[in-house]
């Protein structure tokens, strides 16, 4: 979407790249650290099963 250069919509708040709702980004922090240890115990248990 292109930005206006001119006019009453060059005088308005332009909207911001990211979301700066603190509940949203530690949501998103967590849902992260989460599927990482979500992805150890995969690999601990995929380890465990081939030696068996």
């Amino acid at each position: 979407m292109k930005t206006a250069m001119y006019g009453i919509e060059a005088t308005l708040p332009k909207a911001s790249s990211s979301t700066s709702d603190p509940v949203y980004t530690e949501v998103q922090r967590r849902v992260y650290s989460l599927n990482y240890r979500i992805k150890e115990y995969d690999q601990e248990i995929a380890e465990v099963q081939k030696r068996i």
